[in-house]
């Protein structure tokens, strides 16, 4: 059920208030050039854990092959599982919290 919750939390549009006060809007239906944007904008700490089982410990290399595997990408982009990476990731720099997560 909490997955079914966090993939309808997904396709909503949030607001995001970024510790340094920053409103961001984000959505998990960004296109790729929002996405290239949004990484230009916004530094992936090395050490960023993107979920209990991932740990980014080379974020220039990380960004490199998903946003060269969602420009490839021949199908729907909401199939290719480096794009919702990259969302899932926006969303942890962004400082948003999952709605079932604890800190």
């Amino acid at each position: 059920m909490k997955d079914l919750i966090w993939l309808c939390f997904l396709t909503f549009v949030c607001h995001v208030h970024t510790t340094d006060g920053d409103n961001v809007l984000l959505n998990s239906m960004m296109s790729i050039q929002e996405l290239e944007d949004f990484f230009l904008t916004h530094d992936v700490p090395e050490g960023t854990m993107l979920n209990a089982a991932t740990v980014i410990t080379d974020p220039d290399k990380y960004l490199e092959v998903n946003l060269d595997v969602i420009r490839e990408w021949p199908r729907d982009l909401n199939k290719c599982p480096s794009y919702w990476h990259l969302c899932q990731l926006a969303t942890v720099i962004s400082g948003t919290q999952r709605p079932d997560s604890t800190q």
